[in-house]
């Protein structure tokens, strides 16, 4: 989703059926038509001259409010903002083939209230939609034609609607989410387990989820994460469960891995290319990365790529001496699998205790790979590319249990991770620092819930890190916090509240291993009985403004900011030294412009500042210049020139002018004008003055002085080798 700013109202018309009968829709269409002003109102309408205008959402304080449009995926938005308050409105017209979905997500500094207020003629309330239209009173009071908003799949916010004042009231938390969707149902109850083992990325411009429905690895996608695709099976077992895949996007390719947890059986890779349809256009057949054995079961499976393609999967090994973690390499990165020498490589020595490994790729083909149990400290190792390091121990807190790993992301070839520590419950976090080693702990969240499992997110654009988790402060809703420089957020933000279907455990998220598309999704599951949930949310970072057709600048820029834009540009603001605008079309100006500055335009500069010395400027079309022009300055027109000033001359100065001149000023002596027209001279001309009227045509004026004072004046008319004396 990439929206574009918008500074005037627009008109957007949705393609319905005229009438549904039995759930099924006729095939004559009509239209409804959205329009929506800059000022966030927004008035609805049909072929039947109904009409319903929705008043921007109240919170309660006045905000600021901006107009996008995202054309290729059909989205209008709003953002509404003032200090820590953001919320965003999402009206998105490909969702649904019969409405308009709209979704309202925010961020607001402690939890209130959100209003809806509606405006109508004749309305009606029936059960969760408010319509405007025409109604049939007299029986059935049934609808005959109109608009309406329909809040029916919101859940798990409370709502009241004031029959008064037509107006719609949303109680909501800090952090809150008018539709999380529900991608599918599985009869497993770890379908999206365990945290840190990736299940969701964006891609092709399509979210998209992978999750055990039970007895299939299956997918599903979505273009608006609203509305889903129909799960399309990737490979079938018998009670699949989540913790027994991994996937991961590596930019340009999905890459799984997979196990059916049985004794004797294989794990497979395959490796593919996301289609925008929402299929996938597989490299090669599935590959087998580690051979079945009988008596050897491989589960807890994670799959990441490092920096030149090559995958890695993390897995715990169950034999008959124990358990292990282990980690594979294959030394092919074009989607088979060849298992590279030194490969698979034992992490641990046995254990008695199920075990977890996780793995983070790094830069230049280096990864990390940790791994832990039950009540034990964190151990690692670094492969720099070639070889591995020495175990490195990482915590001085012991790990809750390896369904607790959490999850872990990179910055360049530093290392971040948050786990959920023993007996405490505290989610813990911890940063290795490339070349010098694992920093000291800090806390994210004290005293959560012994099932609660964090996950971890990057926004690769500043480098801030989010942890979701699950479960406390409040039961069944999903909280999160930001850390910005090393520093987390002292609050957590309550975002998801699923206390309506109740969350299946604390320990089913998985979310985005970075940001894409300016959102981090998540997926979780909710009901605590067959068939569960398979929710998804995503959480907006904020806009990334690919702009088609304006901008206006109304802050501050600073020095050795570089702007590319495609139509025009209005700087209103204070330009400083060394900075460089590229502008294909027009610009004005209206502030100082400090010297050394270069502009190259196309079409049209209009300068009301003052200039200064040693500015060249190159314009194709015109120039008014009403300032002072002071020495040394070149200015070549193509066209014409006006100039009413006060032009102070210094000898040696030549006039090229190709049409008209009008000359007001005093021309001092050794003056040589050349004009291609004509002239007027209204000036007192001195001595020897020759005037070139046209290429074998000149007057020469001749000035004698004698020595008593007595000035002659003769005048010559010059044709060719002819002069005529016309006077003296």
């Amino acid at each position: 989703m990439v929206l574009e700013r918008r500074y005037s109202a627009i008109t957007k018309d949705k393609q319905i059926p005229r009438s549904m009968f039995m759930g099924m829709p006729s095939a004559e269409m009509t239209f409804l038509r959205h329009f929506f002003d800059v000022d966030g109102t927004i008035k609805l309408s049909n072929e039947s001259l109904d009409e319903l205008t929705i008043k921007p959402p109240d919170f309660g304080i006045s905000v600021t409010v901006e107009l996008y449009e995202d054309v290729e995926e059909e989205i209008v938005a709003y953002r509404l903002f003032k200090g820590s308050y953001e919320v965003w409105v999402y009206f998105k017209f490909n969702a649904d083939p019969y409405r308009v979905k709209i979704t309202i997500t925010g961020q607001l500094p402690t939890a209130r209230q959100i209003k809806l207020a509606f405006q109508a003629l004749e309305h009606k309330l029936k059960e969760k939609t408010f319509w405007s239209g025409t109604f049939d009173d007299t029986f059935t009071d049934e609808l005959r034609s109109g608009v309406g908003f329909d809040w029916s799949d919101v859940k798990g916010i409370s709502f009241a609607f004031d029959e008064d004042t037509k107006t719609l009231t949303f109680n909501v938390d800090a952090g809150f989410t008018l539709d999380p969707s529900t991608v599918g149902t599985s009869t497993a109850a770890h379908a999206t387990a365990w945290s840190h083992s990736r299940k969701c990325f964006y891609a092709n411009g399509r979210y998209w989820v992978f999750y055990s429905d039970g007895s299939n690895l299956v997918y599903r996608t979505s273009t608006d994460g609203i509305t889903w695709s129909d799960a399309t099976t990737i490979k079938t077992f018998a009670n699949f469960q989540g913790y027994r895949f991994g996937v991961w996007f590596d930019g340009a390719y999905l890459h799984y891995c997979v196990s059916s947890g049985l004794s004797g059986d294989a794990i497979f890779y395959r490796r593919g290319t996301l289609n925008s349809d929402g299929t996938i256009t597989w490299s090669a057949d599935e590959q087998t990365a580690v051979s079945g054995v009988s008596g050897k079961q491989y589960v807890n499976l994670i799959i990441v790529v490092d920096s030149a393609g090559y995958p890695w999967i993390g897995y715990e090994l169950i034999d008959a001496s124990g358990k292990r973690a282990v980690v594979t390499k294959s030394s092919a990165n074009d989607g088979t699998w060849t298992t590279q020498t030194g490969f698979p490589y034992n992490l641990s020595a046995y254990t008695t205790n199920y075990l977890a490994v996780v793995l983070v790729p790094l830069t230049n083909q280096k990864v990390y790979a940790y791994y832990g149990w039950v009540n034990v400290l964190l151990y690692g190792r670094l492969w720099d590319g070639s070889a591995w390091g020495s175990q490195e121990t990482m915590t001085s807190s012991n790990l809750k249990d390896c369904d607790h790993m959490g999850g872990a992301v990179n910055e360049g070839d530093d290392v971040h991770i948050v786990f959920l520590k023993a007996s405490t419950y505290d989610i813990r976090y911890v940063k290795r620092t490339y070349g010098t080693g694992w920093g000291s702990e800090a806390t994210v969240q004290s005293a959560t819930t012994a099932t609660t499992s964090p996950v971890l997110a990057i926004n690769m654009g500043n480098n801030d890190l989010y942890c979701f988790w699950a479960g406390s402060p409040t039961i069944h809703h999903i909280f999160y916090k930001k850390c910005v420089g090393g520093t987390w957020d002292t609050d957590p933000t309550d975002w998801i509240n699923e206390t309506t279907d109740q969350l299946t455990a604390n320990d089913r998220l998985s979310c985005f291993y970075r940001d894409y598309g300016s959102a981090i999704g998540l997926v979780y599951m909710t009901k605590t009985a067959s068939p569960y949930n398979v929710r998804f949310a995503y959480l907006t970072l904020g806009v990334v403004k690919e702009i088609a057709d304006s901008l206006s600048l109304s802050d501050a820029l600073l020095c050795n900011k570089a702007f590319a834009v495609s139509d025009s540009v209005g700087l209103a603001d204070s330009l400083l030294k060394d900075w460089m605008p590229q502008i294909n079309d027009a610009i004005g100006l209206s502030d100082a412009i400090l010297r050394d500055k270069t502009f190259q335009i196309l079409d049209l500069l209009s300068l009301a500042d003052a200039v200064y010395s040693i500015l060249t400027m190159e314009i194709t079309d015109s120039i008014s210049l009403i300032d002072s022009l002071l020495r040394d300055k070149h200015f070549s027109i193509s066209d014409s020139t006006s100039l009413s000033e006060l032009v102070t001359v210094i000898t040696e100065i030549t006039k090229a002018v190709t049409d008209t001149i009008g000359l007001s000023e005093q021309v001092s002596a050794n003056k040589a004008l050349l004009l291609m027209d004509q002239i007027q001279l209204t000036e007192n001309i001195y001595v020897n003055k020759i005037l070139t009227i046209s290429d074998q045509m000149a007057l020469v004026e001749i000035v004698e002085k004698t020595v008593s004072g007595l000035v002659k004046t003769k005048i010559f008319l010059v044709m060719g080798d002819l002069a005529i004396q016309l006077s003296g």
